[in-house]
């Protein structure tokens, strides 16, 4: 057995996901929402990686309390706080949404 990780068939099959199912997905895309949350996992990682590798607009949903990085900061068009109980959670995002959109027009 190999000790390189990327060797490893789980790391294999996704990674073969990610070619197959979310590159296409982060292409078709116009905007990206990236979830943020103090748990870091290797999915969010690898997908905000590959948004700004495509230079997508990005917003963030950030879960109350968490802190967002500095340099993730740094890359987001929007960022609104993600509180699932707060009832305008929905309109704030959707006009984030709108914004972002807006200047995708303008270009």
């Amino acid at each position: 057995m190999s000790d390189d990780p990327f060797e490893d068939p789980e790391w294999l099959e996704y990674a073969e996901h990610v070619k197959k199912t979310l590159i296409p997905m982060i292409n078709d895309s116009a905007v990206a929402v990236s979830l943020v949350s103090d748990k870091l996992d290797p999915k969010l990682a690898i997908e905000t990686g590959y948004i700004i590798l495509m230079d997508k607009p990005i917003i963030l949903a950030v879960t109350p309390g968490s802190k967002i990085p500095a340099k993730l900061a740094l890359v987001a068009d929007e960022i609104v706080e993600m509180d699932m109980s707060d009832p305008s959670f929905s309109q704030r995002m959707s006009e984030a949404i709108k914004r972002v959109a807006a200047k995708l027009d303008e270009q």
